[in-house]
C-alpha cells in the first residue's frame, strides 16, 4: 500500500556523505506493508525522486520474525544497502546514492508479524545551474542562477517571464545575479504557480510589470531579494497561503508587496521605500502577520489593510507617507509596537470596521499637511477598538468623522508603560508644544496615571491617561563626524554624541533628504558604519529621541566628498577588470568541468573540495558587489574580494582538471 502526502520541508543547506553545497528536503510519503504480512511474501516498493543525489527513508515502526523475515533497502541497481529484521521504532535508513530507492519485504513459510510503516523520506539535491533565460522549472530541486541579463524581453522567446516555477519542493538561488526586464508590457521576472514548498532568494529583479508573481501556492518563501523599479514588486494572487516574505529590499514600485485573498502569511524584515503603497492586503484573506518592516516615503499609504482582518501588525516603522501611514479598513487586527511618524495625513486611519487592538505604538509628528480631517489617529465609522498604552505626540492626536465609540484604556495593571511609568492603563497624550494632557495633568499619588480622565468626546474617554511627570527635557545631540569640510575619500562613518537626563530612545540620521539611517550606541557614541557617501556635495542632520519621545535635532552640517585621481588608479582598474573578466570565464569552465567530473564518477571527496572552493569564491564575489562597485572605478576592498574570488575558483577548476585528466 502506498499513500502520498503533500507536505515537504526544506531542512538544510549542509551536505552529507561528503557532498558539498547540497540541500536536504523532507517529504511526507507513506509506504506500508500489509498488517500483518502473509507467509511466503515477496514484494518491492520503489521511490523515485527526480534530481536527487541520495535518499533515505524513515520507519515509524517495523516488526518481522527475527532472523527469518527481512526488510531490504536497495538502490536502483538492486544492491542491498541495509537489512532490517526483528523490531524497531523511529529508525532512519542509511543514505542511498541516486534518485531511486527500493524497499523489499521477504517472509518465510511460517509466522507473520506487523510488517513496517514508512511515513517520510529525505533526499539530497545537488545544484542545477541556470545558464540561459527564459527557464521553466518543472521538477523538484535546488537551482542556482548563473547568469545576469539586461533589458530582457521574454516575448522574443515566445513567453512572458524570465523564470517560471511550476513544481513543488524547489529552491531558486539567484546568487546575486540581476534579471532586468525591458520595462515594457505585462511581463514577469519570476512566476511561482501551482506549487508548494518553494524558496526564491538572492535575486535582483528590475524593470518588470511584476517582479515576483505567485498563486496559488503554499509555503512559498521569498527572502533576501532586491526588487527595484517594478509596477508590482511582489504580487501574491489568491490562495498564496502560509508564505513568508522576508528581508527583501523593495524600491520604486507602485505596490511593493500586494497580497490578494491569501491567509496565514508572514511579511517580515523587509525594507520598502518610494512605493505608491508599501504593503497592501485586500480581498478575503485573514490572519497574516506583518512584523518588523520599514516602510518609507510611500507616495500614498505605507500599509493598507483591506482584507477580512485578524492580522498581526507588529514592530513596523512607517514614516513619510504621502497619505496616511496605516489605512485599516478591516477588523479585529492587533496593531502593536509600531513607530508611525511624519506622514502627510493620519498616522493610523481606522475606517469602516472595528474591534482592533492598538497598543504600545509610537505615533508622532503626523498630519504634516495640517488637514482638518486627519491627526495622529483618525476614526471613521469604526467602533469597538481598544486603544491603550500608545504615545500620541501630534498637533491633533485624534480625529473623528462620526460618533463612533471606542475604548482608550485597559485595566490598570502593574508593569512598565510606554513612557516608563509603573502602571499600564491608558495612553500618553503629548503635543509638540509641550501642552498635551499627559504633560500638564496632576498626578498627586505619583503612580504615573493622571488624577483625572482625558475626555476626548462624550463617547471616547481615556479613564487612565498616563502622566508624563518624569522627563520633559529633550536629549542633547552633537554631530562629531562628518564635519563641515571637504573629504578626499567616501564617508563610511557617521558619529554622534547624544546625552539625555533620563534615557536615550533612538537616534536617526537624515542624509541628503533620506531620513532612514539608524545609529547604534557603541558604548560611547552613536554611530553608523554601513553608510557609503560618495563624491559630491552632501548634508546631514541628526534627530535624537528619548524614551518619553522628547525630540531634538542638530543644525544641518554640509560637507563635500572630492576623491582625487591617483597615479596608480589606471593600473589598479586594469587589474580589477582582469580579475572580473577571468572570474566570469572561470565560472563557465568550472561548470563544464564539474559536469564532466560528475559524469566520469569522480569521487565525492574531490567534488566536495572543488565545490567548497567555489562556494568560497562566490562569497568573495558577493562581498565585492555588496560594496556597489564599478569595475571602471578604483575600490581597494572590492579589488581584494575579486582577487580572492578568482584565486579560489582557479584552484577549484585546477582540482577538477587534474581529476578528469587522470580518469581520461
Amino acid at each position: 500500500m502506498r499513500r502520498v502526502l503533500v507536505l515537504l520541508a526544506i531542512l538544510t543547506f549542509v551536505g552529507i556523505g561528503g557532498t558539498a553545497k547540497a540541500v536536504v528536503f523532507e517529504v511526507s510519503y507513506v509506504i506500508e506493508s500489509p498488517h500483518p504480512y502473509p507467509n511466503n511474501y515477496n514484494y518491492t516498493w520503489t521511490i523515485e525522486q527526480p534530481n536527487a543525489n541520495a535518499i533515505r527513508l524513515h520507519f515509524v515502526k517495523y516488526e518481522t520474525e527475527l532472523g527469518y523475515d527481512s526488510i531490504y533497502i536497495l538502490d536502483e541497481n538492486n544492491n542491498t544497502i541495509a537489512t532490517y529484521t526483528g523490531s524497531g521504532n523511529d529508525v532512519w535508513t542509511p543514505w542511498v546514492n541516486g534518485s531511486v530507492v527500493k524497499v523489499r519485504l521477504v517472509s518465510d513459510v511460517s509466522l507473520h508479524f506487523y510488517g513496517f510503516y514508512i511515513d517520510k523520506y529525505q533526499f539530497e539535491a545537488l545544484p542545477v545551474y541556470i545558464n540561459t533565460l527564459p527557464y521553466n522549472i518543472t521538477t523538484p530541486g535546488y537551482y542556482i542562477l548563473n547568469v545576469s541579463v539586461s533589458d530582457f524581453d521574454p516575448g522574443t522567446y515566445g513567453t512572458y517571464y524570465a523564470i517560471k516555477i511550476n513544481a513543488n519542493n524547489v529552491i531558486l538561488d539567484g546568487a546575486g545575479h540581476i534579471i532586468d526586464g525591458d520595462g515594457v508590457g505585462t511581463d514577469y521576472g519570476i512566476i511561482v504557480h501551482n506549487a508548494k514548498n518553494v524558496t526564491v532568494m538572492n535575486v535582483n529583479l528590475t524593470d518588470w510589470y511584476v517582479g515576483i508573481l505567485s498563486g496559488p501556492v503554499f509555503n512559498l518563501n521569498i527572502v533576501n531579494n532586491t526588487i527595484v523599479s517594478n509596477t508590482f514588486g511582489i504580487l501574491m494572487d489568491p490562495s498564496s497561503n502560509n508564505c513568508t516574505v522576508a528581508n527583501n529590499m523593495i524600491k520604486d514600485s507602485t505596490y511593493a508587496i500586494s497580497i490578494s485573498s491569501s491567509s496565514y502569511n508572514t511579511i517580515s524584515g523587509n525594507t520598502i521605500s518610494h512605493a505608491y503603497t508599501g504593503i497592501r492586503l485586500y480581498g478575503t484573506g485573514k490572519e497574516n502577520t506583518i512584523i518588523n518592516n520599514t516602510i518609507e516615503n510611500s507616495g500614498s499609504t505605507g500599509l493598507a489593510l483591506f482584507d477580512y482582518g485578524s492580522n498581526r501588525i507588529i514592530g513596523n516603522i512607517i514614516t513619510h507617507s504621502g497619505a496616511s501611514g496605516m489605512d485599516v479598513q478591516s477588523g479585529n487586527n492587533v496593531i502593536m509596537n509600531n513607530t508611525i511618524s511624519f506622514n502627510t495625513y493620519s498616522g493610523i486611519l481606522l475606517f469602516y470596521k472595528g474591534g482592533n487592538i492598538v497598543a504600545h505604538n509610537h505615533i508622532y509628528s503626523n498630519n504634516l499637511a495640517d488637514s482638518a480631517y486627519h491627526g495622529g489617529i483618525r476614526i471613521k465609522q469604526s467602533s469597538g477598538n481598544t486603544i491603550y498604552d500608545n504615545i500620541f505626540n501630534n498637533t491633533v492626536n485624534v480625529r473623528f468623522d462620526d460618533s463612533s465609540q471606542n475604548f482608550w484604556n485597559t485595566t490598570k495593571t502593574p508593569g512598565t508603560n510606554i513612557i516608563g511609568g509603573p502602571y499600564i492603563g491608558g495612553n500618553a497624550w503629548l503635543k509638540p508644544n509641550g501642552t498635551g494632557f499627559s504633560e500638564t495633568c496632576a498626578d498627586a499619588d505619583g503612580d504615573g496615571i493622571c488624577d483625572e480622565p482625558f475626555i476626548i468626546n462624550s463617547l471616547n474617554i481615556d479613564y487612565l491617561p498616563l502622566a508624563l511627570n518624569v522627563d520633559r527635557t529633550p536629549p542633547l545631540v552633537e554631530i562629531l563626524y562628518p564635519e563641515n569640510m571637504t573629504y578626499p575619500e567616501s564617508i563610511t562613518l557617521i558619529k554622534v554624541n547624544v546625552t539625555d537626563n533620563f534615557k536615550v530612545g533612538r537616534v536617526v540620521a537624515e542624509v541628503d533628504g533620506e531620513h532612514n539611517i539608524t545609529l547604534i550606541f557603541d558604548g560611547r557614541y552613536y554611530v553608523n558604519t554601513t553608510v557609503i557617501i560618495g563624491g559630491g556635495h552632501h548634508w546631514v542632520r541628526i534627530y535624537a529621541y528619548d524614551s518619553a519621545e522628547n525630540i531634538n535635532s542638530t543644525e544641518v552640517v554640509y560637507f563635500t566628498v572630492s576623491i582625487p585621481q591617483r597615479t596608480w588608479e589606471p593600473i589598479f582598474v586594469r587589474l580589477t577588470c582582469f580579475y572580473y573578466v577571468n572570474y566570469k570565464r572561470l565560472t563557465v569552465m568550472f561548470n563544464r568541468s564539474y559536469e564532466l567530473a560528475s559524469q566520469l564518477g569522480i569521487d565525492n571527496e574531490t567534488l566536495s573540495r572543488a565545490l567548497a572552493l567555489r562556494n568560497m569564491a562566490e562569497r568573495e564575489w558577493q562581498a565585492a558587489w555588496d560594496g556597489k562597485i564599478q569595475i571602471t572605478a578604483p575600490n581597494i576592498k572590492a579589488f581584494i574580494h575579486l582577487r580572492k574570488a578568482f584565486l579560489y575558483l582557479k584552484e577549484a577548476e585546477e582540482i577538477l582538471e587534474r581529476s578528469t585528466a587522470s580518469e581520461g
